[in-house]
């Protein structure tokens, strides 16, 4: 394991939060209990107050560390186990895993509460994979665009935040590339998998924005595009994520496939991978480079 990769392996066991439990009752346990008023987020470490269209707004959390710069990686995690929690967690140890993460990729790196969790605005079990969602994170994006003075943004997401990374890159036109792993990118491939269930709690699909019926609303130009797959996954089957491919590869954009075999029991888990391909991007590497970075064994 690459001293690199170790630190991001490590990092990310905390900045993966499938489940977390921390301050007080806000963040207590990771799925959003109460939503802070805009008092009490603006006193609140890693809060950002966002109006995200005139119907709405509401407190976001990221967990960030800055190098100089005007770019930054952008981290999206995928679904969690709100069954699960862990008490010694709390913002200051997210902040410190995610100055960690950026020393790691020599870059600033910001990880995005999704809303409904830790913290952030939301009602997570109503809005995850939706369109609703999408646009709120699209919303924090601008938000943290202005307060730190960001140009552009690397994506790096994993599994269903591969969803949303798909529908930010329909509204944005600041993005250098996305390294998506292990990507939700076609629900009605999901569907028929039967991979409906999860902690316990059957998922509610019906409202889910789907990538692959999507691609026609990619922003153009379309920026470079990685998806690193593990063809064992248990979790979100390599056919659809193999069938979005396919398709934006067919309509003439720029896109890498790589397979690579994960260590985790489910062959799911590739974020510190997307990770790195992401701050590799931020760093003008060449598409060969980034392949052969996200290819080292951890």
């Amino acid at each position: 394991m690459s001293k690199i990769s170790k630190i991001l392996f490590f990092s990310l066991i905390i900045l993966n939060l499938k489940n977390v439990m921390a301050e007080k009752m806000f963040f207590n346990p990771i799925l959003t209990k109460n939503n802070l008023e805009r008092s009490e987020c603006e006193e609140k470490k890693g809060a950002l107050w966002v109006n995200v269209d005139e119907k709405k707004s509401g407190c976001y959390f990221y967990y960030a560390s800055f190098k100089e710069g005007k770019a930054a990686v952008i981290f999206i995690p995928g679904d969690v186990n709100p069954q699960i929690t862990y008490p010694n967690l709390n913002p200051d140890v997210l902040i410190k895993s995610a100055f960690r993460t950026s020393q790691a990729i020599n870059a600033s790196f910001i990880y995005i509460a999704r809303p409904g969790l830790m913290g952030s605005t939301g009602d997570f079990l109503k809005t995850y994979h939706t369109e609703t969602e999408i646009v709120e994170i699209n919303a924090v994006l601008d938000e943290l665009k202005v307060r730190f003075g960001i140009t552009k943004f690397a994506l790096a997401a994993q599994s269903a935040g591969g969803l949303i990374a798909t529908g930010i890159l329909s509204r944005r036109s600041d993005i250098k590339c996305a390294v998506i792993a292990s990507g939700l990118l076609s629900i009605v491939d999901f569907t028929k998998s039967g991979k409906l269930t999860a902690a316990g709690v059957k998922r509610e699909m019906k409202k889910s924005y789907d990538p692959i019926l999507n691609i026609d609303k990619l922003k153009q130009p379309v920026p470079p595009l990685y998806f690193l797959a593990d063809p064992q996954d248990s979790v979100v089957p390599i056919k659809g994520q193999r069938q979005y491919y396919d398709a934006i590869r067919s309509k003439g954009i720029d896109a890498t496939w790589v397979e690579i075999n994960s260590a985790d029991p489910e062959h799911h888990v590739l974020e510190a991978r997307a990770i790195i391909g992401a701050g590799d991007c931020l760093a003008d590497k060449s598409s060969g480079d980034i392949v052969n970075a996200v290819r080292k064994k951890r």
